[in-house]
């Protein structure tokens, strides 16, 4: 039986993947074939934060079973939109 949490993992995971991954990608191969250097310059700053974070994440998930590994997956979710989304310009700000 497929409970709730299994399904909201799931529906986290698929949107961290799409909005993490794939549009930042394709933004960033649009950036390099129209030789668009700030958007290169920016999809480059968010690659390296991206990096980091996670390892940050697996740090913390294999590194102890503190309350910091249990964090909601929407959580991760909603630091992913506020990097990626142009209103927030978060990746500029950390």
């Amino acid at each position: 039986m497929i409970t709730f949490a299994v399904v909201r993992q799931f529906l986290s995971t698929l949107a961290v993947h799409f909005f993490g991954y794939f549009c930042p990608a394709f933004s960033s191969i649009k950036a390099i074939l129209s030789k668009d250097v700030e958007g290169i310059q920016e999809y480059l700053t968010y690659w390296s934060v991206l990096g980091f974070i996670l390892y940050l994440e697996t740090l913390i998930k294999y590194g102890s079973a503190s309350v910091l590994a249990r964090y909601p997956p929407e959580f991760k979710v909603l630091l992913i939109l506020w990097l990626t989304l142009p209103r927030f310009q978060g990746i500029f700000l950390l």
